[in-house]
């Protein structure tokens, strides 16, 4: 990667998007490989010293890995900054921000990660090196720094809650105890991804077989609670007549789907749906893996279903 140059703006009076611009121009690797840290952000030390000492602060968390030792950052203002380089223990954020109880002296916290972004509408332009920053206050404000991708190395601000909002965010925001966005998708979306799985090993392991309707909603995970249908539409909704009183917090409350309910009851609602819904391939990719397998005619009543639950696109 090449080198970046942080200016910081002029009397600048946003205190997290200021740290942002510090740890882009702190961080940026010269090499070729992936780097991520979690940043935490405590309250300035006394005398206003940032340097790397004393505890890292992160002990509350369920992860062992969160003992390893901090590398120190002293950026304007004397926040004590500690970076965790998270390639130093195999993990990425969200394994180590998932169960993490923010401590009280804690101010803000967040991700630092390389990566690589190219132009989807020009896709003859060459790969680019980035760094991505999100950070989170105690407050539930954000600020988020991604490069612009037009050569000159300048990065803008991303407004995070401008549309739906990702696992990463969650979990920066349950470590501080605060909620999260409403869930973006219906339990319907997660019941389907188990159906698409089970039918994609159905179809694995006997790859000659012509399935029929019937066989293709025995795989269901439900199929023994509702009266043999028949007809997608039919089995569409005898399976939403049976999923209707689980709502994405009633399925946290009783654990039947997603982590384990110790982390289930660390989270809300929007992270958890975001949560179990992201242990799977996303429906629309799952849906073009059984459209490789099978048959158009044995796939189009599974489609039918899916369409009807509004989670085929």
């Amino acid at each position: 990667m090449s080198d970046h140059t942080w200016a910081p703006r002029a009397c600048s009076t946003n205190r997290l998007a200021d740290l942002a611009e510090v740890l882009v121009g702190t961080l940026m690797p010269t090499d070729d490989e992936p780097h991520a840290w979690l940043v935490r952000v405590g309250r300035p030390t006394a005398g206003g010293d940032t340097r790397a000492g004393g505890s890292d602060g992160l002990a509350g968390h369920r992860s062992g890995a969160m003992s390893r030792s901090p590398v120190g950052l002293a950026p304007p203002p004397a926040d004590d900054v500690r970076l965790l380089p998270l390639d130093e223990i195999t993990a990425s954020p969200l394994d180590v921000l998932v169960g993490l109880e923010a401590p009280d002296d804690w101010w803000a916290l967040g991700v630092v990660a390389t990566g690589q972004a190219r132009h989807v509408d020009r896709p003859a332009l060459p790969v680019t090196d980035v760094l991505v920053v999100l950070l989170v206050d105690r407050t539930g404000r954000t600020a988020s720094l991604v490069p612009r991708l037009d050569g000159t190395g300048s990065y803008e601000g991303l407004e995070v809650t401008a549309g739906p909002e990702g696992l990463l965010l969650d979990l920066c925001r349950r470590a501080f105890g605060l909620p999260t966005a409403p869930p973006d998708q219906p339990p319907l979306a997660w019941w389907a991804q188990l159906w698409l799985d089970a039918i994609l090993r159905k179809a694995a392991l006997d790859p000659g077989r012509a399935w029929t309707w019937p066989e293709l909603l025995a795989a269901h995970p439900l199929c023994d609670l509702v009266d043999p249908v028949d007809g997608p539409d039919r089995f569409a909704r005898a399976i939403e007549v049976v999923v209707a009183g689980y709502d994405w917090e009633r399925l946290r409350q009783v654990g039947l789907a997603g982590p384990d309910r110790e982390l289930a009851a660390w989270m809300d609602e929007g992270c958890f749906a975001r949560w179990t819904l992201g242990l799977n391939p996303d429906v629309p990719d799952l849906l073009a893996a059984v459209r490789s397998l099978l048959p158009a005619e044995a796939v189009g009543p599974v489609a039918a279903v899916l369409d009807r639950w509004g989670v085929a696109a």
